[in-house]
Order: C-alpha cells, then sequence, then structure tokens
C-alpha cells in the first residue's frame, strides 16, 4: 500500500462534522497514513479537529490566516510534508461536503484511483471543461480539476515542483468596481469573460454567490476570482508538466447507489 496523506482545510465550525464524514469514507479503515488539518482563522480550536486523528495514522494541526485563501492553506499544508513527501496526496478544503453533490459511489471510486491506482504522474478529482481554451500568464486550458477534493500521486508533485499555490497569480486581479481593471494582463479575453459569467452573472451556470461587481463587493469577489485563477493555473501547470488528469468513475454498484438518491452529501448554497 502507498504511503498516503491528507490536506483537510477547515474554515466554518458547523461544517466540521460533514467534513469528517468525507474523510472517514476517504480513509476506509486508516487509509490515510498521516494528516494535517489547516485552521482557517479563530472560529475552530486544535480541540475541536482533535479527533481527526482517529482517521490517520499521524496528525498535524496548523493554523493559517487566510493569505493565499484555500491554495494558501494547502501550500501550508504541503509545506509541512516536505520533509518526507507521500506517494500520493489528498487535498480538501471542508465546503467540499456542503457545496458539492458527491455521493459515497464516487467517494469510493476516488479513494481507489488515488489510493490504488499505478503512480505514473496523475492527478486526479472532478473534471470541469471550458468550450474555449482560456489562457492565463502564457498558458492555455479547457479542462480543470476542482480543488475542493483532488488527489496526486509524488509524480505529479515532483512535475510541479510541490508548489500548489502560485504567488503571481495574485497579482492578476484588482479589488476594483471598474470590470475594465479587474483583472490583470496575464488574464486573457476568455478567461477573463469565463470568471466574469460566473461570478458577475445570475444567469446560466453560476457562481452561489454571484452577484453584478460594485464597490460594496468587489473586495469579495476579487478573491473569489483569485481562487478561480489558482484552480486553472495548477491543472494548466500539471497538463504542461505531463501529469494526467483523471476523473473517478464509480463502479456499478456505487452509481446505483448515488443515482438513487442515497447521496452521501447534498448542497447547501451558501452554507
Amino acid at each position: 500500500m502507498p504511503d498516503v496523506a491528507l490536506i483537510a482545510l477547515v474554515y466554518s465550525r458547523r461544517r466540521l462534522e460533514r467534513t469528517s464524514e468525507v474523510i472517514r469514507v476517504l480513509s476506509n479503515g486508516r487509509w490515510l497514513d498521516r494528516m494535517v488539518v489547516v485552521i482557517n482563522g479563530d472560529a475552530i480550536g486544535e480541540r475541536e479537529v482533535a479527533p481527526f486523528g482517529r482517521l490517520a495514522g499521524d496528525l498535524t494541526v496548523l493554523g493559517h490566516d487566510n493569505t493565499g485563501r484555500e491554495f494558501g492553506a494547502y501550500q501550508a499544508g504541503l509545506d509541512a510534508l516536505a520533509g518526507t513527501l507521500p506517494e500520493r496526496l489528498v487535498v480538501l478544503n471542508d465546503t467540499v461536503g456542503t457545496h458539492s453533490h458527491l455521493g459515497g459511489g464516487w467517494l469510493e471510486a476516488f479513494r481507489r484511483l488515488v489510493g490504488h491506482g499505478p503512480s505514473d504522474s496523475f492527478a486526479a478529482g472532478i473534471i470541469d471543461t471550458s468550450e474555449r481554451r482560456l489562457g492565463l500568464d502564457g498558458r492555455t486550458g479547457s479542462r480543470w480539476i476542482r480543488s475542493n477534493l483532488f488527489g496526486l500521486d509524488r509524480k505529479a508533485l515532483e512535475a510541479i515542483a510541490c508548489r500548489l499555490r502560485d504567488p503571481l497569480i495574485e497579482d492578476q486581479v484588482v479589488a476594483t468596481a471598474d470590470i475594465g481593471s479587474f483583472f490583470g494582463p496575464a488574464v486573457d479575453g476568455a478567461m477573463r469573460r469565463h470568471i466574469s459569467d460566473f461570478l458577475f452573472s445570475t444567469a446560466g451556470n453560476h457562481w452561489y454567490g454571484a452577484r453584478p461587481l460594485d464597490a460594496s463587493n468587489c473586495a469579495e469577489l476579487a478573491g473569489k476570482a483569485r481562487s478561480i485563477l489558482q484552480e486553472m493555473a495548477l491543472s494548466m501547470r500539471l497538463e504542461d508538466a505531463g501529469v494526467a488528469l483523471r476523473e473517478p468513475v464509480p463502479d456499478l454498484l456505487g452509481r446505483w447507489r448515488d443515482r438513487i438518491g442515497r447521496k452521501l452529501f447534498r448542497a447547501r448554497p451558501g452554507a
């Protein structure tokens, strides 16, 4: 069995129970050798995440001040593992149990793929696509892995020099109500339209918190836009490095369980 580590980012006390349940399914009876829990802010204490230690062989708890949002926390968690890089890494944040429609069958398929699949430089998770190629800092792509739950093998981590977060991305979004100045020069027109439709429009496929950009919300929407760019940039860097992007496929039983509505989690917008 490969050495498997998990980085779990937690923001909200009310999401701890669901996050623990996701990790329990993924751990499958101590499948996880190591876990790093990154606590964002001061709403949660170390004692409240101590029970997570029952789901892994070794538990480390870190504090985080939200610098770089979730990708800053992911990087802090990975840095804590830097001395002993795992053969497989799973990364999640606590929105995965409330903002995603993930069934138990899918989670089991994810566990099999990450924990038991061949180590040949891969990243795994839900893959989203765009009809257009989106450009960022000289790279382009039309498919990316959602960053609220994903896995990588050691070869994939080494291919991107163990950098989950790209600090340069932060400078490509400005917290302004002027849409013409909101994005930096490294964000091409297709990417600008893609993010604008997702964040600033309430029609079509949009973020649950989408609304027209103005002075009262530009800071929050800028933070979300940076997270989206980090998500896109990670998949682009992975693909440029020759890493395969794979989506878990539940087996027949798992598909049947999820199809009839026995979902482990149901999305709760705004949770």
